[in-house]
């Protein structure tokens, strides 16, 4: 390789062909949970429930608090398994209006979606406020379903689960790592 040109690599793959009923099994993995979406952002939205529709999910959505309190007047049977809430959303942030359901004695599991910087910040509220599970934004259709699926199992959060402090991994060697991503999700 040239300095300054960079490399180019090829190599090729023998794949085993994958059944199509294997592929359709595994997307109804949410078939008959209820979910609803709130958040500002309509793509985000759109994103969140077409992965969702696509795994057998009922899904509702909501752009803020006074859509959901409509929803929930006009719609007595909408009872959400699963509420997806934002974190940051510009009339009431995700913990305000969690604290608002709550207030009205919704059972609903609960799933925060923040950015990876407002995780540190928020790590312990999301833990005092009783959500079940949170999930980074962009959010990856593999993480979406798995915390769905484990949320609604009331198994441990998957964002919580074998994780470890930075001290408890101290006896592990530094790594170097290339990463090259193509994955649209």
């Amino acid at each position: 390789s040239e300095e300054g040109k960079g490399s180019n690599f090829c190599f090729t793959a023998k794949l085993d062909a994958v059944e199509t009923e294997a592929l359709e099994a595994t997307n109804n993995t949410l078939t008959g949970i209820t979910v609803l979406i709130v958040d500002d952002n309509a793509v985000c939205r759109d994103i969140i429930k077409s992965k969702l529709l696509a795994n057998g999910a009922i899904v509702h959505e909501a752009c803020d608090a006074e859509q959901v309190n409509t929803l929930f007047k006009n719609k007595d049977e909408i009872k959400p398994d699963i509420i997806l809430v934002d974190f940051k959303m510009p009339t009431m942030n995700g913990f305000e209006f969690i604290e608002e359901l709550k207030s009205r004695g919704l059972s609903s599991k609960l799933i925060m979606m923040l950015g990876a910087a407002d995780l540190n910040h928020n790590m312990s509220r999301i833990k005092e406020a009783g959500i079940d599970a949170y999930l980074i934004k962009p959010i990856k259709r593999s993480e979406l379903i798995q915390q769905l699926e484990f949320v609604q199992s009331g198994k441990t959060s998957a964002s919580s689960a074998g994780t470890k402090t930075a001290s408890e991994n101290a006896d592990l060697k530094p790594l170097k790592i290339l990463l090259v991503e193509d994955n649209p999700d």
